[in-house]
C-alpha cells in the first residue's frame, strides 16, 4: 500500500485543480487533474499533464469519482 508523504493542490479555476502528490520511500510524484470534483485524470509524469493541456493527450488514468481516485492511488505500482 502506497503512503502519501505530501500533497500539494495548484488551482486552475475555482473548479478546477491539480494535485501533486509524493509517495514516501519513493521520488515519485502523481499528478491528478481535478475537473469539478467530477471526473479525475491522474498523470505520473509531469510531461503527460503538459501535453494533455497543450495538445489534447489523454491520461491513462481516468475516475469518475474520488472513491475509485483513492483506491488507485493506495495500490498504484511504481516503475522502478
Amino acid at each position: 500500500m502506497n503512503i502519501i508523504n505530501n500533497s500539494r493542490i495548484k488551482y486552475l479555476r475555482a473548479n478546477r485543480s491539480i494535485e501533486i502528490i509524493s509517495f514516501k520511500n519513493t521520488d515519485a510524484l502523481m499528478y491528478v487533474y481535478n475537473y469539478q470534483g467530477q471526473h479525475f485524470r491522474v498523470f505520473d509524469n509531469i510531461l503527460d499533464l503538459v501535453q494533455f493541456f497543450e495538445f489534447g493527450k489523454e491520461s491513462q488514468y481516468s475516475f469518475e469519482n474520488d472513491l475509485e481516485l483513492d483506491k488507485f492511488i493506495k495500490t498504484y505500482k511504481f516503475s522502478e
